[in-house]
């Protein structure tokens, strides 16, 4: 395989029957493989969106998928990927024959090889995560918890489709999770907030009893103690110091999503869909998946100073997960900020192109522009 495509050594087996692979690059990065002789299962791997998009943008995806395998498309380059026992392997847990598509996403921390398996129909089967990294590693073992967890949780209302757990197994040396694919329409399409909102309240409900909010505090502060930096470290604990004294010890706890985000939510065949699970956690304050949600959709539509507009919308966001004043409603948006920001920085992913690259310039931002505005 040739060194430009990513993961190359974890995806093929020496001495495996191989097979060539379209490599689907963007801007000279390669973000996909798709098998060369796939005809119609190859549109329907590069007509597969991971997020909303614009109908223009549909189509035009959708008219790309349909070029994809035609000599219209001058920049077919064909890879060799000795996939065969990671197609056997994939099957026996599938129960059918598969075929193989790669996705490896755009260039961000948490950057790993994901493989769809599609059925003799053309259907997505499987979605199988490899641990390629130490920190992907972590995060496909911490999905594999949570699709454990909440298997075993009660059918209540507003219970989001959820993938189910076939396999958690090695390979090529790193953590394999493979799971069934949610049944989706051909176009990411956002559930209503009604129906967010009711799959919230279930999740906040699982997984329970929780420590209480001293408890998170406790944690949240031992995560930013060991962050690399020791002056990012001393400020941000001012920050949570402050917001902690704000907020009632009493607050009501749950657990989280953890990445509810647009691209991780969608409409599906019966009713709301939710995956990547990985970052899935009890004991979280309620209210915290409505606010990432609006936080990551700031940062998806490129808007300055997301961190300043999470913070002065958290009320309106809050209102339903805690009855807290608009300074205590802000005061956990701050603990929301570095929360994440917590996260990207043990993540590295600040090293990125990605949304999360500026997470120190807008958490500081929205502090300093909270701290103003306070009589």
């Amino acid at each position: 395989m040739s060194t430009e495509v990513p993961f190359a050594a974890t995806l093929s087996v020496a001495g495996a029957e191989s097979r060539p692979y379209l490599a689907i690059d963007r801007a000279g990065v390669v973000r996909a493989l798709v098998p060369a002789d796939g005809g119609a299962m190859v549109r329907r791997a590069l007509a597969r969106t991971n997020g909303p998009e614009s109908l223009a943008r549909h189509l035009g995806r959708q008219a790309y998928a349909c070029l994809s395998t035609t000599r219209l498309v001058a920049h077919r380059r064909t890879v060799q990927v000795a996939d065969a026992e990671l197609r056997e392997r994939l099957s026996s847990l599938a129960g059918c024959d598969l075929r193989l598509a790669f996705q490896f996403g755009p260039l961000r921390a948490n950057r790993k090889p994901v493989v769809l398996g599609y059925d003799a129909d053309g259907a997505l089967a499987v979605v199988a995560k490899i641990g390629a990294t130490l920190l992907t590693a972590g995060l496909v073992r911490a999905e594999g918890v949570a699709l454990r967890a909440l298997a075993a949780e009660p059918d209540l209302p507003g219970r989001p489709a959820v993938p189910r757990l076939l396999g958690e197994t090695d390979w090529a040396g790193a953590p394999m999770l493979v799971a069934s694919a949610l049944p989706m329409s051909s176009r990411h399409r956002q559930p209503s907030y009604v129906a967010r909102a009711s799959a919230e309240r279930w999740i906040v409900r699982t997984c329970g009893p929780h420590d209480g909010f001293e408890a998170y505090l406790d944690d949240l502060r031992g995560r930013i103690a060991r962050l690399p930096d020791p002056d990012l470290t001393g400020r941000w604990e001012d920050y949570l110091t402050e917001a902690a004294r704000t907020l009632p010890p009493t607050l009501a706890m749950g657990s989280w999503h953890g990445d509810w985000s647009p691209q991780n939510v969608a409409v599906g065949a019966s009713g709301l869909a939710a995956w990547d699970w990985e970052r899935f956690a009890p004991n979280r304050p309620r209210g915290y998946d409505a606010l990432h949600f609006r936080l990551q959709s700031l940062l998806r539509h490129g808007h300055a100073r997301a961190g300043r507009r999470l913070m002065r919308g958290a009320p309106a966001v809050l209102r339903p997960w805690q009855e807290l004043p608009p300074r205590q409603a802000r005061a956990l948006a701050r603990l929301l900020l570095l929360e994440i920001g917590t996260r990207y920085e043990h993540d590295r992913q600040s090293s990125t192109g990605s949304p999360g690259a500026g997470v120190r310039t807008w958490i500081e931002d929205a502090v300093l522009a909270d701290e103003r505005s306070e009589p």
